[in-house]
């Protein structure tokens, strides 16, 4: 790496490191695995750097990377759907193709209904761990997260 190269990585780091930090942070709810997140995020630019990578937006390209790696790393972990889960993993697949990469859940949503659609769709919780971790009930964590699911799409769909 170059001189030039390596100020170039210290003054992105400078700019975004803390952002990416909280955007890795809001989205994995874990400090260890977040700031991973943005270690990797930051070698990858090393890298890019290195090899003369054509970037014209560096901060999307750095949210990217972590976006990307986040999926990368939940597709590795998902389990296997089971027959009775079918209903639901349909309509967490139909929720994740209705949000384009960068778009956030529509405003209006309560905070509640964020909270279980972020568990289910996006951390690929079970239903039993929805339901310890909000202290209630499996089936009131998919009725609840049922609720959610119709009222994003019909905000969604305005």
């Amino acid at each position: 790496m170059t001189d030039q190269q390596r100020a170039q990585a210290i003054l992105l780091y400078n700019l975004y490191a803390k952002e990416l930090f909280q955007y890795a942070y809001g989205s994995v709810s874990d400090q260890r695995y977040a700031e991973d997140l943005v270690q990797t995020a930051f070698a990858v630019l090393c890298e890019a750097l290195e090899q003369e990578t054509v970037v014209q937006y560096w901060r999307a390209w750095l949210y990217a990377v972590v976006r990307n790696t986040i999926l990368s790393n939940r597709r590795r972990q998902r389990r296997e759907v089971f027959l009775e889960d079918m209903d639901a993993a349909s309509l967490s697949l139909e929720l994740e193709s209705l949000l384009p990469d960068g778009v956030e859940l529509p405003v209006g949503l309560k905070r509640s209904e964020r909270d279980i659609i972020r568990l289910r769709v996006l951390e690929d919780r079970s239903y039993q761990e929805i339901a310890a971790l909000l202290h209630t009930t499996e089936e009131a964590a998919r009725k609840r997260f049922s609720r959610a699911a119709a009222h994003c799409r019909k905000l969604m769909q305005k």
